[in-house]
Protein backbone atom coordinates (compact mmCIF):
# COMPACT_ATOMS: atom_id res chain seq x y z
CA UNK A 1 0.00 0.00 0.00
CA UNK A 2 3.12 2.46 0.64
CA UNK A 3 4.14 1.79 -2.52
CA UNK A 4 1.21 2.97 -4.18
CA UNK A 5 0.38 5.97 -1.98
CA UNK A 6 3.75 7.88 -2.29
CA UNK A 7 3.09 7.40 -5.95
CA UNK A 8 -0.37 8.91 -5.47
CA UNK A 9 -0.41 11.38 -2.49
CA UNK A 10 1.15 14.53 -4.44
CA UNK A 11 -1.34 14.16 -7.65
CA UNK A 12 -4.54 13.66 -4.72
CA UNK A 13 -3.95 16.17 -2.72
CA UNK A 14 -3.09 19.04 -5.19
CA UNK A 15 -4.19 22.29 -5.59
CA UNK A 16 -3.77 22.73 -9.19
CA UNK A 17 -6.05 23.48 -11.92
CA UNK A 18 -5.60 20.12 -13.25
CA UNK A 19 -6.01 18.33 -9.83
CA UNK A 20 -9.19 16.34 -11.31
CA UNK A 21 -7.66 15.19 -14.42
CA UNK A 22 -4.44 14.18 -12.38
CA UNK A 23 -5.90 11.96 -9.82
CA UNK A 24 -8.62 10.11 -12.26
CA UNK A 25 -4.91 9.46 -14.13
CA UNK A 26 -3.43 7.97 -10.51
CA UNK A 27 -6.64 6.90 -9.95
CA UNK A 28 -7.21 4.08 -13.26
CA UNK A 29 -3.07 4.21 -12.56
CA UNK A 30 -2.61 2.67 -9.45
CA UNK A 31 -5.87 2.31 -7.17
CA UNK A 32 -7.72 0.14 -9.90
CA UNK A 33 -4.38 -2.22 -10.20
CA UNK A 34 -3.88 -2.19 -6.75
CA UNK A 35 -7.73 -3.35 -5.31
CA UNK A 36 -7.20 -6.07 -8.09
CA UNK A 37 -3.90 -7.43 -6.49
CA UNK A 38 -5.45 -7.18 -2.95
CA UNK A 39 -8.24 -9.12 -4.12
CA UNK A 40 -5.97 -11.75 -5.57
CA UNK A 41 -3.65 -11.75 -2.37
CA UNK A 42 -6.69 -12.38 -0.34
CA UNK A 43 -7.93 -15.18 -2.44
CA UNK A 44 -9.21 -17.84 0.65
CA UNK A 45 -7.56 -15.59 3.70
CA UNK A 46 -9.36 -13.15 5.58
CA UNK A 47 -6.60 -10.97 6.24
CA UNK A 48 -3.48 -10.42 4.56
CA UNK A 49 -1.54 -12.98 5.86
CA UNK A 50 -3.88 -15.72 7.20
CA UNK A 51 -6.96 -15.84 9.53
CA UNK A 52 -5.32 -13.81 12.14
CA UNK A 53 -5.25 -9.49 11.54
CA UNK A 54 -1.57 -8.41 11.54
CA UNK A 55 0.38 -5.11 11.58
CA UNK A 56 0.34 -5.26 7.80
CA UNK A 57 -3.79 -5.19 7.97
CA UNK A 58 -3.86 -2.60 10.25
CA UNK A 59 -2.15 -0.20 7.69
CA UNK A 60 -3.93 -1.65 4.45
CA UNK A 61 -6.91 -1.70 5.92
CA UNK A 62 -6.86 1.51 8.11
CA UNK A 63 -5.88 3.26 4.83
CA UNK A 64 -9.42 1.60 3.10
CA UNK A 65 -11.34 2.35 6.19
CA UNK A 66 -9.72 6.21 6.58
CA UNK A 67 -9.75 7.17 3.01
CA UNK A 68 -11.89 5.08 1.30
CA UNK A 69 -15.00 4.61 3.19
CA UNK A 70 -14.49 7.55 5.89
CA UNK A 71 -17.53 9.99 5.26
CA UNK A 72 -15.41 13.02 6.72
CA UNK A 73 -12.58 12.37 4.29
CA UNK A 74 -11.11 15.25 2.10
CA UNK A 75 -13.08 14.39 -0.68
CA UNK A 76 -15.29 11.74 0.74
CA UNK A 77 -17.77 11.57 -2.45
CA UNK A 78 -14.48 11.21 -5.23
CA UNK A 79 -13.35 8.17 -2.45
CA UNK A 80 -16.56 6.46 -2.40
CA UNK A 81 -17.26 6.65 -6.44
CA UNK A 82 -13.94 4.71 -6.26
CA UNK A 83 -14.71 2.08 -3.59
CA UNK A 84 -18.09 1.02 -5.43
CA UNK A 85 -15.76 -0.57 -8.38
CA UNK A 86 -13.46 -2.68 -5.49
CA UNK A 87 -14.48 -6.14 -5.78
CA UNK A 88 -16.05 -7.66 -3.55
CA UNK A 89 -13.45 -9.96 -1.92
CA UNK A 90 -11.59 -6.51 -0.81
CA UNK A 91 -14.86 -4.98 0.74
CA UNK A 92 -14.95 -8.44 2.50
CA UNK A 93 -11.99 -7.72 3.94
CA UNK A 94 -12.44 -3.97 4.73
CA UNK A 95 -15.55 -5.24 6.65
CA UNK A 96 -13.48 -7.80 8.99
CA UNK A 97 -10.50 -4.84 9.62
CA UNK A 98 -13.46 -2.63 10.48
CA UNK A 99 -15.12 -5.01 13.16
CA UNK A 100 -11.54 -5.59 14.41
CA UNK A 101 -11.76 -2.01 15.28
CA UNK A 102 -15.37 -0.88 16.17
CA UNK A 103 -15.08 0.51 19.40
CA UNK A 104 -12.32 3.15 18.26
CA UNK A 105 -14.33 3.29 15.36
CA UNK A 106 -18.17 4.29 17.01
CA UNK A 107 -16.03 6.52 19.16
CA UNK A 108 -13.89 8.64 17.01
CA UNK A 109 -15.23 12.17 16.29
CA UNK A 110 -17.57 12.06 13.61
CA UNK A 111 -15.73 14.98 11.81
CA UNK A 112 -12.80 12.97 12.19
CA UNK A 113 -10.50 12.51 8.80
CA UNK A 114 -8.52 9.80 9.76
Amino acid sequence: MEDVFVKVVPGLFSTAEDRDAKRNELTEKHFVPFFDKLATRLADRQYLCGETLTVYDMSVGGILINLFTNPSAKDAEYWATIWAAVPDKVKKYHADVSAEFKDYLEKRPKNCTL
